[in-house]
């Protein structure tokens, strides 16, 4: 079963952020962090009774980020936003356009469609 959780991430570079995962099996979630050069540490500072996303993109934006090992403020520079739309575009509050998921893909080197989720 689905579940959210909540995660301190600190990179190698000393930048510590929070993210929220969904993830269907934390022990994959947890290898998998391990496994990211760019990770000095993690830990699950909570999780969440799991809920209907508000946004399609929610997962799919957040995902690809952490696999390249980005902050959001990472990734808001490099598509020109401010960090609280990825914020935002991930937690689901608002819907990136089109183009915004073009541009995020780019940046990220993910085709664009693979951000929306089914």
């Amino acid at each position: 079963m689905r579940k959210n959780y909540n995660l301190k991430v600190v990179l190698q570079t000393g930048t510590e952020f929070l993210v929220k995962v969904g993830v269907d099996n934390v022990g994959e979630l947890c290898a998998w962090l391990a496994g990211m050069e760019s990770v000095r540490e993690y830990k699950i500072v909570g999780s969440i009774t799991p809920k209907a996303p508000h946004s399609r993109h929610e997962n799919g934006i957040a995902a690809a980020r952490l696999e390249k090992g980005w902050t959001q403020q990472e990734l808001a520079d490099a598509i020109g936003v401010a960090q609280q739309h990825i914020q935002r575009w991930e937690a689901g509050v608002y819907k990136p356009k089109t183009e915004t998921l073009k541009r995020i893909g780019e940046a990220l080197g993910v085709e664009w469609s693979t951000l929306v989720e089914d």
